[in-house]
């Protein structure tokens, strides 16, 4: 059974306290009318599990969700890699 990740942890480990979790994505929107909706995930070294923190951060530095422990939420996520096609002028087997 997996143990959530606590709001503690995850804060201690954005301010640089917390060695069992390391940030492997970072996301935002512009949708918040003071500033950015954020979504990090970040893995728990010690199992292997991913876990993604929404929060706020306003534009002039003053608020940032991830001081507060009562404004962000927590979640279990897990990778899905996803296969991106691109098309390009450049044939196949050619050297760029």
């Amino acid at each position: 059974m997996t143990v959530p990740a606590t709001k503690k942890e995850l804060m201690a480990a954005w301010q640089g306290d917390n060695d069992d979790f390391n940030l492997v994505h970072e996301e935002y929107d512009n949708n918040w009318r003071h500033g950015t909706n954020n979504k990090d995930v970040w893995q728990r070294v010690s199992d292997g599990t991913y876990w993604r923190c929404c929060y706020r951060r306003s534009w002039d530095g003053e608020y940032d969700g991830m001081d507060e422990e009562d404004t962000f939420s927590v979640e279990q996520v897990w990778p899905r890699e996803v296969t991106t096609t691109v098309y390009d002028d450049t044939p196949p087997g050619s050297i760029r």
